[in-house]
């Protein structure tokens, strides 16, 4: 029988009981504490809870979804699900593992299943993690609807937590306390078609979430072609393309359209890494556009484009009326860096001619650089920022390096290499008190390298702070004013720079706050972020 789902699987009609269903709770939770920083849909988890119910029978299983992880410790007392499974990212991970030990502490049989990935790669750092905290059963790797389908059919067959941990399935990660062992079963392979995962958005899995307060998000395809090593989706096992169907994504932009009227002012995401680089994403922005017309939704999209197939995203932004931002990031134009990294730019050439085409048809275009990758120094920081200036981009922003698990640039080698200094600094508006225990989300950067000092990267820093500001649109008339004059944008940047470093009144104040904020916002270890906030007021 087809489930009539208010907002979760289990409410559906069955000769069985609800008591002879297995229930799971499945979530990608967020911190609420001060606003939301992760506001899409919770899409990918809808993926994996749509196909575990068309693989293993709604007739067996009561699911519930999640983000709210308020309503899901609620559940967890009062529902009593058998499995609680959660997405690790680095916005949600503490708060993952907080809700397992809970579950763990009402109902030690709980089975706790993380994926995602904000998790040591499959070797011994992952057996560490896993033995210093029990609180995880398992976890998931890689591309998670056959691996999560596995587990609960297991669980199913034996009903004991502790086989399914045995059991070695493949995509999973287990820690054997009797052996001290890592369990990890062998790799998975790709979904080739993605359209045996059923629709969640079709299902009414996603139903619940259509309030106004979360972005409806699709995916069009998985994987990257590219190999950028600072890049979770640059693993080789991503490198290969797949795709849903142009139909199926069109019925669910239909069905998600239909239910935002009420909310035409909320953005539409796109999840896609390098979304207007394929053939199809053109169909789709085709039906976007006709949706515009009729609809007046999307007003605007959460989207990355691609570095490939620029014509074809140009004439994207187009037909979306210019809703959409068009990102034409570099990361750093120093050629050594771009050789150890595995990244390769468009040519200077061709970017130069894309941020003339943007200022002339008003496209919304942004360049982003990371800092200090290997082999960049402030001279060649430097240097990337004034070809990006005096090509006429209207917006740079300057980042600091996230040394991401399970990343070519996180590994022990490539640390040991470029000689990283690393820090750790609590993720903005990532935290919260959850039954009585503070949750802090922490993330690992990159600080200095052999080529980089930490004073160097304050210094980056705060140049950049002075460019992307000058840079907003409210500053617009300096650009202007220095294309009359015949005056380098960045010479005039560089000047500002000179003078609000050393100034002692209001805006010199400013910039030294940014650099004082920018060096007391890192710790040494993880663990004295927590110390840190919990002995604060």
């Amino acid at each position: 029988t087809r489930c009539s789902r208010d907002w979760s699987s289990d409410v559906c009609s069955s000769d069985l009981s609800m008591e002879s269903k297995i229930k799971i709770a499945i979530g990608d939770v967020r911190h609420r504490t001060a606003g939301r920083h992760a506001v899409p849909m919770p899409i990918g988890i809808g993926y994996i809870a749509s196909y575990c119910l068309e693989a293993l029978g709604e007739e067996r299983l009561a699911l519930r979804v999640y983000t709210d992880p308020e309503e899901l410790l609620d559940d967890i007392d009062a529902w009593r699900p058998d499995i609680v499974a959660l997405s690790f990212y680095s916005w949600n991970r503490e708060l993952s593992q907080r809700i397992f030990r809970y579950a763990k502490a009402g109902r030690p049989k709980t089975l706790c299943v993380g994926g995602g990935p904000e998790f040591p790669p499959p070797t011994g750092a992952c057996r560490d993690y896993l033995r210093e905290n029990p609180e995880i059963d398992l976890f998931a790797y890689r591309e998670g609807e056959l691996v999560f389908a596995d587990i609960v059919r297991e669980y199913l067959e034996t009903g004991d937590p502790g086989q399914t941990r045995k059991a070695g399935l493949p995509g999973v990660a287990a820690y054997d306390r009797a052996t001290g062992r890592l369990v990890l079963g062998e790799v998975p392979e790709r979904i080739p078609d993605l359209d045996v995962i059923p629709s969640p958005y079709l299902s009414g899995l996603m139903d619940r979430f259509f309030d106004g307060l979360h972005t409806p998000a699709i995916r069009i395809h998985r994987g990257c072609p590219y190999t950028c090593g600072y890049c979770y989706a640059g693993q080789e096992w991503y490198s290969k393309i797949t795709s849903f169907s142009a139909d199926r994504i069109v019925a669910e932009i239909n069905y998600i359209a239909e239910r935002m009227k009420p909310y035409v002012n909320v953005p539409f995401c796109i999840h896609d890494t390098n979304f207007g680089m394929y053939e199809k994403d053109e169909i789709i922005a085709e039906h976007l556009a006709t949706l515009q017309e009729s609809l007046d939704w999307p007003r605007s999209y959460d989207v990355t484009t691609g570095k490939a197939n620029l014509d074809r995203i140009k004439r994207i932004v187009e037909k979306l009326d210019n809703r959409m931002q068009m990102s034409t990031s570099l990361q750093t134009t120093n050629p050594e860096t771009l050789r150890i990294i595995k990244r390769k730019n468009i040519s200077e050439t061709y970017y130069k001619e894309i941020q003339k085409e943007t200022d002339k048809k008003s496209y919304h275009a942004t360049t982003e650089l990371i800092i200090p990758l290997p082999a960049e120094s402030k001279e060649s920081y430097y240097k990337s920022l004034r070809f990006l200036i005096e090509s006429e981009s209207k917006a740079c922003f300057t980042y600091t390096t996230m040394l991401l698990k399970q990343t070519p640039l996180a590994s022990p080698e490539a640390r040991a290499a470029y000689d990283f200094t690393t820090k750790y600094r609590l993720l903005p508006r990532q935290f919260g008190e959850y039954r009585g225990e503070r949750v802090f989300e922490t993330e690992e950067i990159c600080v200095a390298t052999k080529t980089m000092s930490f004073a160097d990267y304050l210094e980056c820093r705060g140049f950049g702070f002075v460019v992307a500001s000058f840079l907003h649109k409210q500053f617009d008339f300096l650009t202007r004013h220095c294309a009359e004059i015949g005056l380098s944008v960045y010479d005039l940047l560089r000047r500002l720079w000179e003078i609000i470093h050393q100034d002692h009144g209001a805006v010199g104040d400013i910039y030294r706050n940014f650099i004082q904020e920018t060096s007391d916002e890192l710790f040494n270890a993880e663990k004295n972020i927590g110390r840190f906030y919990n002995d604060s007021d």
